[in-house]
């Protein structure tokens, strides 16, 4: 297990090492520049490629947060908890998103893709 700062870590991490699960649970607040941590996560092309086959990126943010289309992860199930919600979502393949077989998160179909997963 490893704790520090997610972004100094990417920035100096070599993918050699892979994980099965990454926890992120970033502030709710913006960063100086404004922009969210969720979204700096979500759209950062070094997180993914952290992931074993199949691994799992569990991530926190608040409900009100909207989520924009990132061609990275694939969205596999949400849940909400108060004033939290978590995003369970694994590094969506290249070759998927070529073909089409999935869809990235965020964009037009994220109201769609959270009612077919819930279960």
């Amino acid at each position: 297990m490893r704790q520090q700062d997610v972004f100094k870590f990417l920035r100096s991490f070599s993918p050699v090492k892979k994980f099965r699960i990454i926890f992120a649970d970033p502030p709710y607040e913006k960063t100086e520049s404004g922009e969210s941590f969720t979204e700096k996560l979500l759209t950062n092309p070094a997180l993914p490629r952290l992931l074993e086959p199949g691994g799992l990126f569990v991530l926190e943010k608040p409900p009100t947060e909207k989520v924009s289309k990132t061609k990275f992860w694939k969205l596999l199930r949400e849940r909400k908890y108060g004033a939290t919600e978590v995003l369970f979502l694994s590094a969506a393949a290249p070759a998927d998103l070529a073909t089409g077989r999935l869809r990235p998160i965020g964009g037009p179909d994220w109201q769609f893709r959270q009612s077919a997963i819930k279960s």
